[in-house]
């Protein structure tokens, strides 16, 4: 049960490694706050996006079952599994 889980390429900096160029060294997190998980951009280069709404700044937007996000130009869909984890 991760509280918070860092994205990006550099694999010594962050727990969930996207091996692409237009992806930061650091570029976003997921963490968990009041029961719920958000996301937020790390002040990323190309930038993040759920369900096609733009992280501007240090903005915490919370995240929904199936949400579509995009670091860059990669996308994922958010799931949580029954444990409350991160898929």
């Amino acid at each position: 049960d991760l509280r918070e889980i860092l994205i990006g390429k550099q694999k010594n900096l962050v727990n969930a490694v996207i091996p692409d160029d237009t992806v930061s060294r650091i570029h976003a997190r997921i963490f968990r706050k009041n029961g719920m998980y958000f996301i937020s951009d790390m002040g990323s280069k190309n930038g993040t996006t759920v369900d096609g709404e733009t992280l501007i700044g240090r903005d915490e937007i919370p995240l929904t079952e199936g949400a579509r996000i995009c670091f860059s130009n990669c996308a994922y869909l958010y799931h949580e599994d029954h444990s409350g984890g991160i898929l």
